[in-house]
């Protein structure tokens, strides 16, 4: 009998992935060999939207649907929610999706499906690593949190208006809890600063 059969979720995400990559490889040769121009970048991305796996007593076979559509670029700054998923990883240092799914879904009422979004975003993003155990992923901040504050803060200087900058560090100053140590810290940092 034929029909329809059920696979591992993770075996099923690497079959799609695997098919992906192989239909854009195609689909970029092909182009080489029409231009006759190598290295064309690809700006179209093959997007999955149906995949059925049949298998009757002697083979296997699979159906796939998709089209193309343009890539998006996708921005190397975190979202407020992706800050937020951040957050959680930092102080667990490493978890399973069910972990920050539960802590994500009673800090901000999120669904599983939000959650595993947001962690496979981070991933792409490279700010979560991910380690397979068995038939699921263990995932770890790729960057310190400090580290990846800086980069932030680094954009942030990086595009303000002139002239608003003492302005707006007074502000953040003001706005901050600092405690007694991080205050020595600051004047410390402000005194060398006068000096140079």
């Amino acid at each position: 009998m034929t029909g329809p059969i059920k696979a591992d979720y993770l075996a099923v995400e690497r079959m799609i992935e695997i098919i992906r990559e192989a239909v854009e490889s195609q689909y970029s040769g092909h182009l080489k060999k029409l231009t006759g121009i190598e290295g064309i970048p690809l700006k179209l991305r093959f997007d999955i939207f149906k995949i059925i796996v049949y298998k009757d007593s002697r083979l296997s076979y699979v159906v796939v649907m998709g089209r193309f559509k343009m890539a998006q670029k996708q921005s190397k700054l975190l979202t407020s929610s992706e800050w937020k998923i951040m957050r959680i990883v930092w102080a667990k240092k490493s978890g399973g999706s069910r972990d920050f799914c539960r802590e994500a879904g009673e800090k901000y009422d999120w669904s599983p499906s939000t959650v595993k979004t947001l962690l496979s975003r981070l991933v792409q993003k490279g700010f979560l690593k991910t380690t397979r155990i068995g038939n699921s992923f263990l995932y770890e901040p790729a960057k310190p949190a400090l580290s990846t504050l800086y980069a932030a803060a680094d954009y942030f200087l990086d595009n303000i208006v002139h002239g608003t900058k003492g302005p707006l560090l007074s502000y953040m100053v003001k706005k901050s809890r600092l405690s007694p140590e991080e205050v020595g810290e600051l004047l410390s940092v402000l005194n060398d600063y006068k000096e140079e």
